[in-house]
């Protein structure tokens, strides 16, 4: 995805997406990502793919920025070690809130 108009584009989804999950209604979130999903076409769905991607990156680095790291090696280098501690630590979770 070279083109920067698309890149900001499939971010914004990416929040959309984001931000509903994020609120207590996970089965309307889930149908809406799932209507967008499947309305879209394989060019579609890659963006949507690189949007999700691209948001994680940027929060990651935003959050190794905010860990006080200087320099973009020191920024990937605390994003790697942060998602291996964060993979290692996983919980057993319900992904539904409960009632």
């Amino acid at each position: 995805m070279t083109n920067p108009d698309e890149a900001k584009e499939s971010i914004r989804i990416a929040t959309e997406f984001l931000s509903l999950w994020l609120k207590d209604d996970r089965e309307k979130a889930v149908r809406h990502i799932a209507r967008v999903v499947h309305g879209a076409d394989d060019h579609g769905r890659d963006r949507i793919i690189t949007g999700l991607l691209n948001l994680n990156m940027l929060v990651i680095l935003q959050l190794a920025q905010a860990h006080g790291t200087e320099d973009d090696e020191d920024m990937t280098a605390w994003a790697h070690e942060h998602l291996r501690r964060i993979a290692g630590e996983l919980p057993d979770w319900d992904p539904e809130p409960e009632e």
